[in-house]
């Protein structure tokens, strides 16, 4: 009668195990089925924008001719000036403001370079686009800057030579400063204030200001590429998880079957 007790003892003990480890296992299989439809949404759209991107699908057709015809020309374009930032959401409309055009500048590393394109642009009759002559990159995988300052300078998530050389190319537009609002500023005769909202306000004397309308979610350049380095990311973080996710479900399913195993056993006897 004591084994009696003893036996049933043990069987409830792993009834107890073995339910539990059944809820584990529902638990861990949903929470990895979550993870795997984030991660698949991530990731379609990711390919979508990366595939925009090969095609510069998002800049001008001068730009979108040059990129293409690249080894034609002779000339290794490394990017537009865009990719160089590493701007905040609530900064782009302003930028966008006062770089305009410029942000698809498309960037080489020498005069020589600059000219050969331009020759080829004229050649080929295709129109008009700006180039800059930047250095070669050194921020890949860098964290966005955190903006101290209310210049626009302090607002491009960049430092070194590289603001420097924008310094000298833009002063104006580096110079600017980025205001909630123009009624608590008073601005010299020679400062720009751009707000939020992407209104200027020149000299204390020139206002430039309204509304735009929005036509497409990649319109705004910054945005898209924002919006590309935040899938990048995070498709990298979701496919972690999903190791873990799948890791976590055969840990779960493997102490099942050994509970479920040991039941068996016990039964037998």
């Amino acid at each position: 009668e004591a084994k009696l007790g003893e036996f049933n003892a043990e069987k409830d003990q792993l009834l107890a195990k073995t339910s539990d480890a059944r809820g584990a296992l529902r638990a861990a299989e949903a929470e990895l089925q979550t993870l795997q439809d984030e991660h698949s949404a991530k990731r379609h759209r990711l390919a979508t924008l990366l595939e925009l991107e090969e095609k510069r699908a998002v800049y001008t057709p001068q730009v979108q001719k040059l990129f293409a015809e690249q080894k034609k020309i002779g000339v290794r374009f490394a990017g537009v000036l865009a990719d160089r930032f590493n701007v905040s959401e609530a900064a782009e409309t302003a930028i966008e403001t006062l770089f305009g055009p410029f942000l698809e500048a498309v960037v080489v590393e020498s005069i020589a370079d600059a000219r050969r394109a331009f020759a080829w642009l004229k050649e080929n009759d295709i129109g008009r686009t700006a180039m800059i002559v930047l250095p070669k990159a050194d921020n890949a995988g860098r964290e966005r800057i955190s903006a101290d300052g209310d210049t626009i300078a302090d607002h491009l998530g960049i430092g070194g030579e590289f603001a420097d050389i924008l310094h000298q190319i833009f002063p104006r537009e580096m110079s600017a400063r980025l205001v909630r609002d123009f009624d608590t500023n008073n601005p010299s005769s020679s400062e720009i204030l751009v707000n939020y909202d992407g209104d200027l306000l020149i000299g204390g004397r020139i206002f430039v200001g309204g509304s735009t309308t929005a036509e497409g979610k990649n319109e705004s350049l910054l945005a898209f590429k924002r919006e590309l380095g935040h899938l990048e990311k995070e498709e990298n973080r979701l496919s972690r998880e999903v190791e873990k996710g799948i890791a976590a479900v055969d840990a779960s399913r493997k102490q099942l079957v050994e509970n479920e195993g040991k039941m068996v056993d016990l039964q037998s006897i």
